[in-house]
């Protein structure tokens, strides 16, 4: 599963549209560092009861084989916080991420446990892994059919 707490469901995608508008900005920003490392980006989005994922992955365009690099963050969900605002301040959270990524393309970059961290006065959670986050969603796909 795709989350950071234990979770009775498999949380709801968030709306393709703002998955896409997202996916697009990211591209658009590093389409420079993504070409040079011939790699492309896929962007995730799942909201839970209580929590909000988010994740985006670094993938290798001839060879899907290799195990990308993904940076997941998840915030507790407060029904007192604006969500836009929050989900704002993850994307750019995940833009420090990717930019410490794409500076450091060679070096392991992995952080497999959850960490907190403060960003803009909002509190989160980020880990970076080799998961394949498309491969994830389609085993739970899978095993939610059991």
């Amino acid at each position: 599963m795709l989350a950071r707490k234990e979770q009775n469901s498999s949380g709801n995608p968030l709306p393709e549209i703002w998955v896409s508008e997202v996916l697009n900005l990211l591209n658009t920003v590093y389409s420079t560092q993504l070409k040079n490392l011939d790699c492309f980006l896929e962007f995730y989005g799942i909201s839970y009861q209580d929590e909000l994922f988010l994740a985006v992955s670094v993938i290798n365009t001839n060879n899907r084989s290799i195990s990308p690099t993904s940076m997941c963050l998840s915030i507790d969900l407060d029904p007192m916080q604006d969500v836009k605002k929050v989900l704002n301040t993850l994307v750019d959270a995940l833009g420090i991420l990717l930019d410490h990524f794409f500076d450091n393309p060679d070096s392991p970059n992995w952080q497999p446990t959850w960490l907190e961290e403060t960003f803009k006065k909002i509190n989160f959670y980020y880990m970076i892994t080799r998961e394949d986050i498309s491969l994830t969603i389609e085993a739970n796909k899978l095993l939610s059919g059991l």
